[in-house]
C-alpha cells in the first residue's frame, strides 16, 4: 500500500540528510530539490535559521530533545505506474504547498527498492518569521495535499503512519481548531475585495457586515473591530494576506475591474476558449478525494490562470502584433542570460566558501563568519534562480500572448 511518514528530527540532522542523499538510495536518476538551502551544507543553514529565531524570540523553550527538522517520506504502490520524474514533481508541490515556502526543506527521490518514494526533510523552524513546524498539528493537512497530488497524477492515495514501535499508526483528527480573529477578519477582507467596484464600496461592505473601520493617521493603514471584539486589528499587522495596505486594496480592485473590462470586451470565440471553474460538484456529498473533481478542477483553474495571465500582459505592456511579442521575448531571452552568467559566478564563489570552510577542523571564529558569508551567497543564488524562474514564466506567457496576437492576424487577413 502506499504511505506516508513523518517523524520529528531530535538530532544528528546531518547524518539523515546524508542518508537522504545518498547516491546509492538514488540511483541513476539521482533526483534531488532543495528549497533555501544548499542540500550539501542544508544542516548548517537549518541551524543559522534557527539560531536567528532565538536570537529573535529569546523566550521560546529550547532543549537538547527538541525537533530541529521533520522526516517525510511519501512512498507509493508498487502497482502505481510512477516514475522518478513524477515522484519528485508530486513530493516538491506536497513540500511547496505545505510548506507555502515558509520553511526550507531538501528532497531526494529513491529507488533502491520495489516501491518508488521520496524523502522530504522540512526545517521545524521559519526563514520568514512563521511559527515552529509542529508535526501533531500538521500530519493531516500533510495527508490531505500529498493525496490530491497523488489523484491528479492518477495515482492511488496513502495513509499516514507513526515512525515503527508507536502503538497508533493512524493520526485521528480529534477537533476542527476554532478560527481566530485575524483569520475571520482576513476572509472578510479577500471576500469583500472580490465582490466591490470600488474602496468606498469595500469601506461600506465591512461596515454592513457590522465591522467597525478605524482610520490611522497613516493614510496607509486601517483597524477593524469585529463585532463583540475589545481591541481593533490593524490591516498591516494581517500577515495571512497580500493586501494589507490601503493602497494595495485599492491597487487590487482596480486590477479586477480592469480584467473584468478587458474580458467583456473580448470576442465571443476567445470568451469560450477560457474554461469555467468546475461548478458542477459538489464536493461535500462527493467522497472525499474524488479523482474526477480534483482532475477537472486543476485543469479548469489552470486554464481560467493562464488566461488572467495573458489578459494581464497585452494590458501590461499594450503589444498587439506579432513582431511586438517577439522583440520582447528576445528582451527577456538577453534577461535570462545574463542571470545565468551572474548565477554562475555566485555558485563559483559559493564553492569557495565551502572549500575554505572544510579546511578548518574545529569551530572558530573564522569558520562561524564563513557559515554567514555561506548562508548570504546560498540567499543570493535562491533570489537569482527565483527571477530566472519568473522570467522564464512570463516568456511562456508572451509565447501564448503572440499566437493570439498569429490568430488575430490571420483572422483579419481572411476577412
Amino acid at each position: 500500500m502506499a504511505y506516508m511518514k513523518m517523524k520529528p528530527i531530535k538530532k544528528s540532522l546531518k547524518r539523515v540528510i546524508d542518508y537522504i542523499l545518498d547516491k546509492k538510495k538514488m540511483g541513476k536518476e539521482n533526483l534531488s530539490f532543495s528549497h533555501h538551502a544548499n542540500q550539501e551544507l542544508a544542516d548548517l543553514e537549518f541551524g543559522l535559521i534557527r539560531d536567528e529565531t532565538l536570537k529573535r524570540e529569546p523566550k521560546m523553550k529550547m532543549s537538547d530533545r527538541e525537533n530541529l527538522a521533520h522526516h517525510i517520506i511519501q512512498s507509493h504502490k508498487i502497482t502505481d505506474k510512477v516514475t522518478p520524474e513524477m515522484c519528485l514533481e508530486i513530493a516538491k508541490k506536497t513540500a511547496q504547498e505545505f510548506t507555502n515556502n515558509d520553511y526550507a526543506y531538501v528532497i531526494a527521490v529513491h529507488t533502491d527498492k520495489a516501491h518508488m518514494h521520496a524523502h522530504i526533510i522540512v526545517n521545524a523552524y521559519s526563514h520568514t518569521n512563521q511559527p515552529k513546524l509542529k508535526n501533531y498539528r500538521s500530519a493531516e493537512k500533510l495527508l490531505e495535499i500529498s493525496n490530491h497530488h497523488c489523484l491528479s497524477h492518477g495515482l492511488s492515495t496513502s495513509e499516514i503512519t507513526r515512525q515503527k514501535g508507536t502503538t497508533s499508526k493512524v493520526y485521528p483528527k480529534k477537533h476542527e481548531y476554532p478560527k481566530t480573529a485575524r483569520e475571520q477578519l482576513a476572509e472578510y477582507i479577500r471576500e469583500f475585495i472580490n465582490q466591490s467596484k470600488s474602496y468606498e464600496e469595500f469601506i461600506v461592505k465591512m461596515q454592513s457586515a457590522n465591522i467597525e473601520v478605524e482610520e490611522r493617521l497613516n493614510n496607509d493603514n486601517l483597524a477593524f473591530k469585529l463585532p463583540g471584539s475589545q481591541r481593533a486589528i490593524k490591516l498591516s499587522s494581517l500577515k495571512n494576506i497580500p493586501d494589507n495596505k490601503v493602497s494595495l486594496i485599492k491597487e487590487r480592485i482596480n486590477l479586477n475591474n480592469e480584467l473584468v473590462e478587458t474580458y467583456q470586451a473580448m470576442p465571443s470565440e476567445a470568451k469560450n476558449n477560457i474554461m469555467q471553474p468546475f461548478t458542477n460538484a459538489t464536493p461535500k456529498k462527493m467522497y472525499r478525494y474524488s479523482r474526477d473533481y480534483w482532475l477537472q478542477r486543476e485543469k479548469s483553474l489552470a486554464n481560467i490562470s493562464t488566461s488572467v495571465k495573458i489578459l494581464n500582459a497585452i494590458k501590461t505592456h499594450n503589444i498587439g502584433t506579432v513582431s511586438g511579442w517577439k522583440n520582447l521575448i528576445t528582451n527577456y531571452q538577453k534577461d535570462v542570460k545574463n542571470l545565468q552568467i551572474k548565477k554562475a559566478n555566485h555558485e563559483t564563489e559559493y564553492d569557495n566558501l565551502i572549500s575554505q570552510f572544510r579546511q578548518f577542523a574545529v569551530v572558530t571564529d573564522a569558520q562561524s563568519e564563513l557559515k554567514n558569508k555561506l548562508m548570504a551567497k546560498s540567499m543570493e543564488i535562491t533570489a537569482l534562480n527565483e527571477e530566472i524562474k519568473a522570467k522564464k514564466s512570463e516568456i511562456i506567457v508572451f509565447e501564448k500572448a503572440k499566437e493570439v496576437a498569429l490568430k488575430v492576424s490571420n483572422k483579419k487577413r481572411k476577412q
